[in-house]
């Protein structure tokens, strides 16, 4: 049994955005994991929430290094098809998530992570997030279940991403002139402005939806865009 100490204090990151945000970030962890390994048969995604309240989401045939436990390190920086742009997503869904009390099991193919907030071995007593991993039967993938959710929290969940809105129809959307960002042409979708198919923000003084191709002038936890960078990419 090892156990991983990150430098993530309990506490950092308050303004994250709360529940329903740390579960997007590991549902954008999973959707980006599928999409970098495509090219090799490996990493196809399965997200279900059960009766009994637990989350889970699954990359099939993959093994995730420890190094994704390190702060502003991430393998879908360099991919543009991929959701993750800082690195921290991870970290700060599973500090976040325990801090709110939700229990969480990781199976990486043959170990188990356990995520906590524990007093700091190396930072005076600091709590921190640590992970306690130990060996165990092969799962066959890196799988994230979070427990204690209820069914508002998956139907919300669900409504943050366009791929499994249960409304959205890729048919019905229009490219704009320049042929990636894309017109959600639903009423459903008026106002909301995706980026890279996450909910960004909603407005009320917008005809239409919209899903951005691109993350380069949204803030760290998605939740922001400014008027003049909105109005350029989509009036």
């Amino acid at each position: 049994m090892a156990r991983i100490e990150t430098t993530v204090a309990k506490g950092y990151g308050k303004n994250f955005g709360g529940k329903i945000a740390y579960l997007r970030e590991l549902m954008a962890n999973g959707i980006d994991g599928e999409a970098r390994n495509k090219s090799n048969g490996r990493g196809a995604f399965d997200s279900n929430f059960s009766r009994n309240g637990t989350l889970t989401l699954t990359n099939w045939g993959v093994k995730v290094a420890t190094s994704a436990l390190l702060m502003g390190t991430s393998e879908s920086q360099a991919d543009e098809a991929c959701i993750g742009q800082f690195g921290e997503g991870l970290v700060m869904a599973l500090k976040g998530l325990c801090e709110l009390g939700h229990a969480i099991e990781i199976y990486n193919r043959d170990e188990k992570w356990r995520p906590a907030i524990e007093p700091s071995r190396n930072f005076d007593g600091a709590e921190v997030l640590v992970v306690h991993t130990r060996k165990c039967d092969d799962r066959g993938g890196f799988i994230v279940k979070v427990k204690g959710l209820d069914r508002e929290d998956w139907t919300k969940l669900q409504a943050l991403f366009l791929s499994r809105h249960p409304a959205y129809d890729p048919d019905l959307t229009a490219s704009d002139y320049y042929g990636k960002e894309k017109v959600l042409l639903q009423p459903e979708f008026r106002g909301k402005v995706y980026n890279k198919g996450v909910l960004l923000l909603e407005r009320s003084d917008l005809l239409f939806g919209y899903n951005l191709a691109d993350e380069d002038n949204i803030n760290r936890d998605r939740s922001m865009m400014s008027d003049y960078d909105l109005s350029s990419r989509v009036m």
